[in-house]
């Protein structure tokens, strides 16, 4: 059962200034405790008081209240009056509150489909230290949640109990409460369409300052793709000083394959070594995560750490060398291979980018960042070689 809450804390009110609120039927004056002239009114919430109260207007006139004798009804609201409602009337469907505040067990809500943060901050470890801080602390501020959206109500209806809410933020301290065996724990429910919740889960994700760069990259990807995004508006979301070049950069480890990502996240690969494996074709991907694995150090403790990036690129150079200036073809030969076309002018060469590339070494603008290709050529190369020699007489030995 949803019961909402009748008292709240100074946390709350801060983030509900300009809430409609009801005053309690039973409130009684400060002063004389006598019945409230304005006891079942409702009203707009407009500040707190330095002793602890909080103001409510009720048209033009503000009164001073005790947190115990108000409660939210509905969300802020840019109203310069609250209209009352009679006490006892039903809200019609279409003014149900956009923002309250409700005490439930954490079963009441089901974690949302769309929280980009699923990877890190969300292993069993991690979550055990936070519903140890929550036993010997208490929870903190509420989660935001919503109304289960229609498209999940199917999903959700064999679910015992059938939750109520969808967790918006706050899924790390959702999955702790019940670790926690709270009882039930606040919630803070805004009424939010599909868009406005994926904007705010991705946005309130990019902002964080311990993101993980992959799980970064993968939410500019879907700010570009759900939400139609361009390169500088991320980066102005972003702000810090963060330009286009960082986001680029970022993006760039979406070339990596799924088991490369993984890399990613198990810490086989760093942001530096993630940007050069995911120059590579997907082939040459698992063989340079191999590398990279092997190299690795070994700590006293049984751990281990990766090893110096600049030793990591001295071994890709060599495993991986396919710098154009030490091609074995001619590199500004446009019909070596017709569907390829000059290395001179092809985009996945590393110069053709230097907001991707401009972190490599000095001969990164030369190199060819498509083994495949570099394959296919040699192949062309020789076999034209082959041919020449042939028409003009020679002997050609395998």
């Amino acid at each position: 059962m949803t019961t909402e809450t009748t008292t709240l804390t100074i946390d709350d009110v801060e983030a509900l200034i300009s809430s409609n609120v009801q005053i309690a039927h039973d409130c009684t004056d400060l002063m004389t405790e006598n019945p409230h002239m304005w006891a079942g009114k409702y009203g707009t919430l407009k500040g707190t008081t330095p002793l602890g109260g909080v103001t409510v207007a009720v048209g033009k006139k503000e009164k001073i209240f005790d947190l115990k004798q108000i409660r939210v009804v509905s969300g802020p609201t840019d109203a310069g009056e609250a209209q009352p409602h009679a006490p006892d009337a039903a809200p019609d469907a279409a003014d149900a509150p956009a923002v309250r505040l409700v005490n439930v067990p954490p079963l009441q809500a089901v974690n949302s489909l769309t929280n980009p943060r699923r990877r890190r901050g969300l292993d069993v470890d991690s979550l055990r230290t936070l519903a140890d801080s929550i036993i010997a602390h208490g929870l903190g501020n509420p989660i935001l949640v919503r109304p289960v959206p229609p498209s999940r109500l199917e999903e959700t209806s064999g679910m015992d109990p059938r939750p109520a809410f969808e967790v918006i933020a706050g899924e790390r301290r959702w999955r702790a409460a019940q670790m926690a065996e709270l009882q039930t724990m606040p919630m803070v429910v805004r009424h939010m369409d599909d868009q406005a919740v994926l904007e705010m889960q991705l946005v309130e994700n990019i902002e964080r300052e311990d993101l993980d760069p992959m799980e970064e990259a993968e939410g500019f990807a879907l700010l570009r793709e759900k939400l139609g995004y361009t390169v500088e508006q991320i980066a102005e979301k972003m702000g810090r000083g963060r330009g286009t070049s960082y986001v680029h950069k970022r993006m760039k480890l979406l070339d990596l394959t799924p088991e490369s990502r993984e890399a990613m996240y198990e810490g086989t690969l760093q942001l530096s070594t993630g940007l050069l494996v995911s120059r590579l074709s997907a082939k040459d991907q698992v063989a340079a995560v191999k590398l990279i694995k092997s190299m690795a150090r070994k700590l006293p403790n049984g751990q281990t750490e990766p090893a110096p990036f600049r030793e990591v690129v001295r071994s890709m150079f060599n495993k991986f060398n396919l710098l154009l200036g030490q091609a074995p073809f001619a590199i500004d030969d446009p019909g070596l291979v017709m569907t390829a076309g000059p290395c001179t002018t092809c985009p996945k060469r590393t110069g053709a980018n230097p907001d991707l590339f401009g972190d490599a070494d000095q001969n990164a603008e030369n190199q060819c960042t498509d083994s495949s290709c570099w394959a296919d050529k040699k192949t062309a190369h020789v076999a034209r070689a082959v041919a020449d020699a042939q028409a003009r007489g020679l002997t050609v030995m395998d």
